[in-house]
């Protein structure tokens, strides 16, 4: 805006970015905790809905691609990013108002309950599949997130069908 500028276009400019910086939220949230229960609702990639920022593009990118690496953490994602951790933190925390490890386990997660939700895979295998060798913390994580046991979640999808 050049100066001298309108009050009005100031207050206009604004309430847009903070306008845009919700909706960015809003849009990361559904990418990240989806409700894998609903089997006839469209993916994000379907909506056409993918993150505008590029750094959680290319953070969701690391997470996918080391999703099986019971190492991959935090800090190894800062290292790969070439960023501290406080950095990428906050950078995180701002665009999607999750943490960095909320969003590592939120993917996690989502991919266990796919791998679940298609019935090729029991629990051990899923949780294995995706960097858990600790069933009871993949099992306590699975719970925090969608309020079901994975075993009752995959039993669950099966009788949903009958």
């Amino acid at each position: 805006i050049r100066k001298p500028f309108d009050i009005e276009v100031l207050k206009s400019k604004v309430k847009q970015l903070i306008k845009n910086r919700t909706e960015l939220k809003k849009a990361y949230t559904k990418l990240l905790i989806p409700a894998p229960t609903s089997e006839d609702s469209p993916t994000t990639e379907e909506n056409g809905e993918q993150p505008e920022d590029p750094l959680v593009t290319k953070v969701l990118q690391l997470i996918n691609d080391n999703i099986q690496n019971e190492d991959f953490s935090v800090k190894k994602l800062a290292e790969m990013l070439n960023m501290s951790q406080p950095t990428l933190y906050r950078k995180i925390k701002q665009s999607t108002n999750f943490t960095l490890i909320e969003v590592v386990r939120g993917v996690r997660l989502k991919r266990a309950a796919e791998l679940l939700k298609s019935k090729k895979y029991n629990v051990q295998e899923a949780a294995e599949a995706v960097g858990y060798n600790d069933i009871p913390t993949f099992r306590k994580h699975f719970v925090d997130l969608y309020g079901i046991t994975p075993s009752a979640f995959s039993k669950e999808d099966s009788t949903e069908k009958k």
